[in-house]
């Protein structure tokens, strides 16, 4: 019936980890009546009617031969009527999207709005979005509002959207052929789902497949695939499960149906644009796009549906000519021309020179927000912590991508100092958080400014509060500092997301931000997550305890690692009160009473009124 299509398939294998965890909602429950014939508030459409919409699609699925190649539509079995297709438009208007992208990456965070309720649900929130070394590029941030399918630009615009739509629709699920009644290019709709027992469940951590539940294509876009059912179904419902448990609600809802090819249509899949940006002006193919010879057009959405097997092969294949063939016809409905670029040659509706994406990082990078010159320090992270017990030399690293253009001039501000080179050397003059501020000023106009902090630490006392906190996201280079439930940590080497600190090995606990951070009897209080090596000294329980060998969250006095080397009073429980010396004396004796016994006294000195020392 048609060529599979994987177009999200790439973008889930690279971004896999740490995909949307679903606000689970109220099940969307299929009853009798979703059957029956819809009923739509909106009685109909401005740029086609019930009429046309019979005239397109004559043949669509519920047509039968009644015998001598005589075929009728029976109202009974009717699926994709023209009640459906509107009432998907009705119901997608209540939904919109705000997608935050990093620039020159495909790593997202991605919102659902409900515009009736005003509710937010995150569906995709990639681990990289925020990983360090993409925490300095730009936030690309687009809000999609599906209510905007056919109805941004002039009639004409809008027209040939439709146009584009149903020929793509009409292709894949098109039962015509050369000699079919009523001509090869008017069997658009006629099939409901994919001829096959295949599963199509393919491994996925994010949206697994459900035993026994088969995702062949469905509907006017033919969805395929676990991934993309579930997919769908998060932006459709907030809960991705809907359409894994129930995948068949696509071929007994057929509203349902036309509403994921409306989404696959107006959502962008970067660095593909989506079909609605296409057809409706407002993507701008950049340079490299251009020299890709990807331009505005039919053919472009069929580059963004089905490129990889469609498109760049030098001759049109034959899908493309029959996709090509559906829009021609309803232009000639419509009486709209085919290429957006005024000439109506159908030039801009094939893709036989186009190159298809994937494969090529070059497409992430080719926008034009990634084309800024990018100022970066590079040997320091989000906050970074440098540990000195007197203030010394700290070297400083920037890194300066002109990307076409020229360094001018740069200059970076450290309190009071000034420095004009990306590499220096810098002394601070105090301990505690130090702000650099980097400016760089390039020939063609452009100026780029960039900071970075550096906690300075002495080794004891740290201020917390200026420490990031611990986030579930890939780390990749070692020393991050960050705080996670009020302790220190640094990681010693590449951290996945899952990798909690206090959990896993690879975070070594450095401060505790509220307990005792100073020392007792000459040594810092035991910690769990703290790894003790040979001769290091805690307090615990009014004891002081040495480690023998290395160790981590054996408790002293359970475990022979640790061994008493003396009592630590000042840590008990009721601790001791502060002492009071009375010093009591006639002409002949004089005492010395130190309240309470068990103070640790260390020395006595007893001075006269004039101040010299009488005793010691």
């Amino acid at each position: 019936m048609k060529s599979k299509r994987s177009s999200f398939k790439g973008l889930l294998l690279v971004l896999i980890i740490g995909w949307y965890q679903p606000t689970t909602q109220a099940q969307y429950r299929h009853s009798s009546q979703n059957a029956k014939a819809i009923k739509p508030d909106l009685a109909s459409h401005s740029l086609v009617s019930e009429a046309l919409w019979n005239a397109l699609f004559p043949y669509r699925f519920g047509a039968k031969d009644t015998g001598g190649g005589n075929w009728v539509l029976n109202p009974k079995d009717d699926f994709y009527t023209y009640a459906s297709f509107v009432t998907a438009i009705q119901r997608m208007q209540q939904l919109k999207a705000e997608f935050k992208r990093r620039c020159g990456t495909n790593a997202y965070h991605i919102t659902r709005i409900d515009k009736v309720t005003g509710e937010r649900t995150v569906l995709r929130n990639d681990p990289d979005f925020d990983a360090p070394r993409n925490q300095t590029k730009e936030v690309i941030t687009t809000i999609i509002d599906y209510g905007n399918f056919l109805e941004r630009g002039s009639i004409a615009i809008r027209t040939r959207e439709l146009m584009a739509f149903l020929a793509n629709i009409a292709h894949e699920t098109t039962g015509g052929w050369d000699t079919a009644p009523g001509g090869r290019f008017s069997w658009g709709l006629h099939f409901r789902e994919e001829p096959t027992t295949a599963s199509y469940a393919y491994p996925d951590a994010n949206y697994p497949p459900t035993p026994g539940k088969s995702y062949k294509g469905r509907g006017p876009i033919q969805l395929s695939y676990n991934y993309n059912y579930g997919m769908a179904s998060a932006f459709l419902f907030g809960d991705k499960q809907v359409l894994l448990d129930n995948p068949d609600l696509l071929l007994q809802d057929a509203a349902l149906a036309f509403q994921t090819a409306i989404w696959f249509w107006m959502t962008p899949q970067y660095p593909k644009p989506s079909a609605h940006e296409v057809m409706t002006n407002l993507w701008k193919p950049n340079t490299l796009d251009l020299k890709k010879q990807r331009i505005p057009g039919f053919g472009m959405t069929v580059n963004i549906i089905n490129g990889g097997v469609e498109c760049g092969q030098g001759i049109e294949k034959s899908q493309v000519l029959d996709r090509i063939g559906y829009y021609r016809r309803f232009s000639e409905v419509f009486g709209v021309g085919t290429d957006m670029d005024g000439v109506h040659d159908l030039s801009d509706c094939g893709c036989k020179d186009a190159e298809k994406y994937g494969g090529d990082s070059a497409d992430l990078t080719a926008e034009p927000c990634a084309q800024k010159p990018v100022v970066s320090f590079t040997n320091f992270g989000d906050v970074e912590v440098i540990e000195q017990r007197e203030l010394t030399a700290i070297g400083v690293q920037l890194a300066i991508d002109v990307k076409g253009t020229k360094l001018k001039s740069l200059q970076v501000v450290v309190g009071s100092q000034i420095f004009k080179e990306p590499h220096f050397s810098w002394i601070p003059d105090s301990y505690g958080i130090h702000e650099l501020k980097a400016k760089a000023s390039f020939v063609d106009g452009q100026e780029v400014t960039t900071t970075a902090k550096v906690l300075v630490w002495n080794g004891k006392q740290m201020n917390c509060s200026e420490l990031p906190q611990w986030k579930p996201v890939i780390y990749e280079k070692s020393g991050n500092f960050v705080r996670y439930k009020d302790l220190v940590y640094k990681n010693k080497w590449y951290v996945a997301a899952v990798d909690r600190p206090g959990e896993s090995t690879a975070w070594e606990y450095i401060y505790n931000c509220v307990g005792d951070a100073g020392t007792s009897c000459g040594a810092i209080s035991w910690a769990k997550v703290k790894v003790y090596t040979r001769g290091q000294r805690v307090h615990y329980k009014a004891k002081l305890y040495e480690a023998q060998w290395w160790t981590q969250g054996n408790i002293p006095g359970n475990a022979e690692v640790w061994k008493v080397v003396g009592e630590c009073p000042e840590t008990a429980k009721g601790k001791l009160p502060k002492p009071v010396v009375l010093l009591m004396y006639n002409e002949q004796t004089s005492s010395l009473n130190i309240w309470p016994k068990e103070a640790n006294v260390k020395q006595v000195q007893v001075f006269s009124s004039v101040g010299n020392l009488v005793y010691a």
